[in-house]
């Protein structure tokens, strides 16, 4: 069951590095108009989403119990 839950990690990590990364939305997202963009209006970038992905996700998961 653990590689089980490591590769859900993985998946989950990349799908939503990769669409917010390159587009700025995942289809959830596009479903409700929402879109994570950089202060100048473009979209984050691969760089840009990993740190959001990685240190921001586990920043509010410490904070505020949310991930």
């Amino acid at each position: 069951m653990l590689v089980g839950s490591g590769f859900n990690v993985v998946i989950s990590f990349l799908y939503h590095w990769l669409f917010i990364g390159l587009k700025g939305q995942t289809p959830g997202k596009m479903l409700v108009g929402i879109k994570v963009v950089r202060e100048d209006g473009k979209v984050p970038g691969l760089g840009t989403a990993a740190l959001r992905e990685t240190v921001g996700k586990l920043v509010s998961g410490i904070v505020l119990g949310l991930g």
